[in-house]
């Protein structure tokens, strides 16, 4: 670890982390009371897993918490000038985030067609590459890792939007069953916080605190059997703060935010996201190949699959969740990660556990 990191540092996404759970934890309960008199309910049907009435706008109880976190260290950081924080960065990814979520939300109130959501998303994704988080260059570690490959303009552009896009959807298409796409965040975030520790990035470190702390508070209430969902909104609003760390986190420097980054830094991201990513690639191959949009709605996931073949909901979240640690563990084995992050990460799954399984009381 960087001599950079100090109990300042350390402080600083401590803080964060708490202020985003507390708030969440006390926020979830008004927002369901609000959602049951204003009758914004998610109505079963033969698609969806949930077979009773549930609130589907729980999104809401992540985004604010994080982003008031998130306030409250940017106003501390300004007093004291503790650390040097990236403020354009924060107002890049926060409005990205906004915007995501937005998006989401207005699907969960409206029911967007498919194609409206998809336009807005490579809308929000150019922008997002416009403003410096972009793939630039293609290189061959394999063979040289000193060969590097200016890509294109509209080669950079065309990746990009497809990295965060296809990043974005496939959490979405996860959250299927109770504590799934948001353990699976849990697991991929702590990762992702242990390749921003190792870089003594300040800025990254309280964006990913927390989102952390929100998340974690949030597999509270969405554990099974939950009352609420994150809706399009919430998952919309994971998956792009996802994306943005995988593309600003593994880049070819390990201080500037900004600078360009590699085909191949992607590789550890991917391997941190594969099951996401690999199940949302295989269902929308399996949607064309029987000649339906890629979009068209179905139980073909792999928690469907999974409870098809007799698995329970329960069972099916755990074995979904283990293969998820697994991954996010050979990312780290293969950068040669210390014993000490490998433990914090199974930790982060023993924890998890502990939370779906402990007695909730009403909310």
């Amino acid at each position: 670890m960087q001599s950079e990191i100090d109990i300042k540092f350390l402080s600083y996404g401590l803080i964060s982390c708490l202020v985003s759970l507390f708030l969440t934890l006390k926020l979830i309960p008004l927002i369901k009371s609000f959602a049951l008199k204003n009758n914004i309910i998610d109505i079963p049907n033969n698609r969806k897993q949930k077979k009773s009435i549930t609130i589907r706008i729980g999104g809401l109880g992540i985004i604010f918490p994080y982003l008031l976190s998130i306030f409250i260290i940017v106003m501390i950081n300004i007093f004291f000038n503790f650390f040097s924080i990236d403020y354009k960065f924060i107002s890049i990814f926060l409005l990205s985030s906004l915007a995501f979520f937005s998006l989401g939300f207005i699907d969960d109130l409206k029911n967007l067609s498919p194609l409206m959501r998809l336009v807005t998303q490579f809308l929000i994704a150019s922008l997002i590459w416009l403003n410096g988080i972009k793939i630039n260059y293609l290189n061959f570690p394999f063979i040289n890792n000193e060969i590097q490959i200016l890509l294109p303009t509209g080669i950079s552009l065309l990746i990009t939007i497809f990295w965060i896009v296809g990043i974005v959807n496939s959490i979405n298409w996860l959250d299927g069953i109770d504590g799934l796409a948001i353990g699976i965040i849990i697991i991929c975030n702590f990762t992702f916080l242990l390749f921003i520790l190792a870089k003594a990035n300040c800025t990254l470190f309280i964006l990913i605190c927390s989102l952390l702390g929100a998340s974690i508070a949030f597999l509270r209430f969405n554990s099974f059997p939950s009352k609420i969902l994150m809706g399009d909104g919430g998952s919309y609003f994971l998956g792009i703060n996802i994306a943005l760390f995988s593309l600003t986190i593994f880049n070819s420097s390990n201080h500037n935010i900004y600078s360009e980054v590699l085909f191949y830094d992607l590789m550890t991201p991917f391997l941190i996201l594969a099951l996401p990513i690999l199940d949302s690639i295989r269902v929308c191959l399996d949607r064309i190949r029987n000649g339906y949009s890629p979009f068209f709605p179905d139980r073909s996931h792999i928690h469907h699959k999974l409870i098809k073949f007799g698995f329970s909901e329960e069972s099916t979240l755990n074995i979904i969740l283990i293969i998820s640690f697994i991954f996010s563990l050979s990312a780290l084995i293969i950068n040669n990660a210390d014993i000490k992050s490998i433990i914090i990460i199974l930790l982060t799954q023993i924890t998890l556990k502990k939370i779906i399984t402990f007695k909730r009381g009403k909310i």
